[in-house]
């Protein structure tokens, strides 16, 4: 679930857009679904929370608004994660 914006300090936050594309290969606005909690779904061709949902683990950084995905932001520390758990639900659902 995204934060609001200002919920973290800027500095430690990078353009999530940025690693949408370079790190996960999609477009921000489709890789947004998996964080912003507007289209949870047990479905598994759905969007889950990757962010917030505890089956994935602690709570990733993440801010920004949902109906504006340019400019939502993740801390710098967690994109790692979020990339891993990317991989991990792309994989169940192109399987």
């Amino acid at each position: 679930m995204l934060k609001p914006k200002g919920t973290f300090p800027a500095i430690d936050l990078v353009d999530f857009g940025d690693v949408a594309r370079k790190r996960v290969g999609m477009q921000c606005q489709y890789a947004s679904r998996y964080v912003s909690g507007e289209c949870p779904t047990d479905d598994p061709d759905g969007y889950p929370d990757v962010a917030s949902d505890p089956q994935f683990g602690d709570e990733l950084r993440v801010e920004g608004d949902a109906g504006n995905y340019h400019d939502i932001r993740i801390h710098a520390d967690d994109v790692d994660e979020f990339v891993d758990r990317m991989r991990l639900v792309l994989k169940r659902t192109r399987n």
